[in-house]
């Protein structure tokens, strides 16, 4: 049993041996409380910090934001503005 356990406040992250879509992952996230790590993300992390060279560094840096892309894409949909278009009334416009 690792301390935090036994401390009560529990694990910060579960690793998953599956790899995961999008939506599986934040649904699984919302349910657990906690960050879910599928096993991709595992096998990244290691190759970045195992990385020497410039090029090293960049390839696993382009291939952590091919993975990361598909996990973004609904991330900011609160800062999308309702409606719109052209001749749409804005919140609170009545027709004169």
């Amino acid at each position: 049993m690792n301390r935090q356990t036994r401390e009560g406040s529990g694990p910060r992250r579960h690793h998953l041996r599956h790899e995961l879509t999008p939506s599986q992952q934040r649904n699984w996230e919302n349910l657990a409380g906690i960050t879910v790590i599928d096993r991709q993300e595992v096998i990244l992390d290691i190759f970045a910090r195992r990385a020497q060279t410039r090029e090293a560094r960049l390839q696993v840096e382009l291939a952590q934001l091919e993975y990361s892309l598909p996990r973004l894409t609904r991330a900011w949909g609160h800062l999308v503005r309702q409606g719109g278009g052209i001749g749409a009334r804005g919140e609170g416009e009545t027709p004169a």
